[in-house]
C-alpha cells in the first residue's frame, strides 16, 4: 500500500492553543513539526517543552486530524510520549503508520498535548534538596602544623634554668560528626555541625650532646576535642550528583594529654624521670570549610564524601599533674593554673602557675556521611 503524505506546517500558535494544561506551570510546547521517514512507513514528530521546572514531568499525547476535521487514531507510538516526560528540547515521537494500517489520502495536522503531572520523582533534582535534614558521619583527619609546648619543660636546677622547646603536633585522629541543617532554596542553606575528635599520640625526640652533658628528651601529646560549627552551605547541581561547599566559624573545647620524659647525665650525675599532664581549655574560635559531593539514590537518604580543612586554637586554662617521677626529686605540685602574661608567677602549695598561651592547630580531613531528609 502506498502512503501519500502531504506535510503541512502548522503555526506554533495553532498547535499551542490546547497543548498544555497549566497547573501553576509556565511550561509551553513549542516548535511542533513532523515529517515522513525515508521508508515512508513512519511519521516523525518533533517538539520542545520550554520554561519547565527541573522537577516537572508531563503526560504527552497527540491528536491527529485531517483538514476536514476527521480524527485519525495513532496507536503505535514510541519515543517521548506518555507519562513521565521531563521538559527540554528536541523531543521526538515516532508513529508507526504501517503497523497501525492507517491510510492517509489528504493533508493532516498533528497537535501535541502536554499535561503537567507534578513534581519529578528523580531524587537528584535540585528542588528535592529543600527542607530540614540530619547528617551522621565519621571524620578522619591529619595535622598540618605543629605547636610549641615549651612552658611545661621549664625548671630550675640549682642555679641553672633548663628549657626544651619541641614543636609537636597532634597525631592522626578521627571522630563522629553529627549535623542538622536546612536548605532555604535548592542552592543555598545552613548547617549546624557537631564534631568530636580524638588525636592519637604524637612523639618527638630531642638530644643534647655537650662535653660534660648528654641528654635525651621525649615529648608526646594526644588530645580530645568537641567542636561546633555553624556553616553556610552552597549546593551546585549536576546530573545525578550534588557538589557542595560548606564554610563557617568553628568553636572548640579540648583536653590535651602532654607528657615529657628525660634521661640525662650532667657531669656524672644521672637524672631521669617523666611527667604527665592533663590540660583543659576554654572554648576557642576557629575556622572550618569542606568541599564534597553528594549522591542521592532516594528522596529520603543520601550519601556524601567531603574533604575539609579546620583551624583552631587550644588555650589551656587549667591542668593537673597526673604522673611525676624524678630519681632526684619528689613531686613538686599536682595542679596547674594559667594566668595572664602581666601576672607575676608564683607557686601556691600544690599549684604551679604558668602563663596563658594559645597553641594553634590545623588539619585536613575526609568526612563520610549519611544524610536523612526530614521533610
Amino acid at each position: 500500500m502506498k502512503l501519500n503524505f502531504y506535510l503541512l506546517f502548522i503555526c506554533s500558535i495553532l498547535c499551542l492553543l490546547n497543548s498544555v494544561v497549566f497547573a501553576q506551570s509556565k511550561a509551553k510546547v513549542e516548535d511542533v513539526d513532523f515529517y515522513q521517514s525515508s521508508n515512508k512507513e513512519q511519521i516523525i514528530i518533533t517538539y520542545d517543552i520550554v520554561s519547565a521546572k527541573p522537577s516537572e514531568t508531563f503526560q504527552i499525547d497527540i491528536e491527529v486530524k485531517t483538514l476536514t476535521g476527521k480524527s485519525i487514531e495513532a496507536k503505535t507510538l514510541t519515543g517521548d510520549i506518555g507519562a513521565g516526560i521531563p521538559g527540554g528540547k528536541n523531543k521526538k515521537i515516532i508513529w508507526d503508520v504501517k503497523h497501525d494500517k492507517t491510510a492517509i489520502f489528504e493533508s493532516i495536522y498533528i497537535e501535541v498535548l502536554a499535561t503537567v503531572e507534578g513534581e519529578s520523582k528523580n531524587p537528584n533534582d535540585a528542588s528535592e534538596n529543600k527542607g530540614w535534614y540530619m547528617q551522621f558521619g565519621y571524620d578522619a583527619n591529619s595535622p598540618v602544623n605543629k605547636s610549641h609546648f615549651s612552658e611545661f619543660d621549664i625548671w630550675r636546677y640549682e642555679s641553672t634554668i633548663y628549657q626544651t622547646d619541641p614543636a609537636i603536633s597532634l597525631g592522626k585522629g578521627g571522630g563522629i560528626t553529627y549535623a542538622i541543617g536546612y536548605n532555604l532554596i535548592s542552592q543555598l542553606g545552613f548547617e549546624f555541625r557537631f564534631m568530636s575528635n580524638q588525636g592519637t599520640t604524637q612523639k618527638i625526640t630531642s638530644e643534647e650532646n655537650l662535653t660534660n652533658y648528654q641528654g635525651q628528651y621525649f615529648n608526646e601529646i594526644s588530645g580530645n576535642s568537641l567542636s561546633f560549627a555553624p556553616l553556610a552551605v552552597i549546593n551546585i547541581t549536576r546530573p545525578n550528583l550534588f557538589y557542595y561547599i560548606k564554610v563557617g566559624p568553628m568553636y572548640s573545647v579540648a583536653r590535651v594529654n602532654y607528657g615529657f620524659t628525660f634521661d640525662e647525665n650532667d657531669n656524672g650525675v644521672q637524672r631521669y624521670g617523666n611527667q604527665q599532664y592533663i590540660l583543659k581549655g576554654d572554648i576557642t574560635k576557629g575556622f572550618c570549610t569542606e568541599l564534597g559531593i553528594t549522591l542521592r539514590p532516594t528522596k529520603v537518604v543520601s550519601f556524601s564524601v567531603g574533604f575539609n580543612y579546620r583551624k583552631w586554637n587550644f588555650t589551656p586554662t587549667k591542668g593537673e599533674l597526673t604522673e611525676f617521677y624524678w630519681n632526684t626529686a619528689g613531686e613538686p605540685y599536682s595542679k596547674i593554673e594559667f594566668v595572664d602574661q602581666d601576672t607575676s608567677l608564683s607557686d601556691f602549695g600544690d599549684t604551679k602557675q604558668l602563663y596563658k598561651r594559645s597553641h594553634p592547630f590545623s588539619g585536613v580531613g575526609l568526612n563520610i556521611a549519611m544524610t536523612v531528609n526530614l521533610k
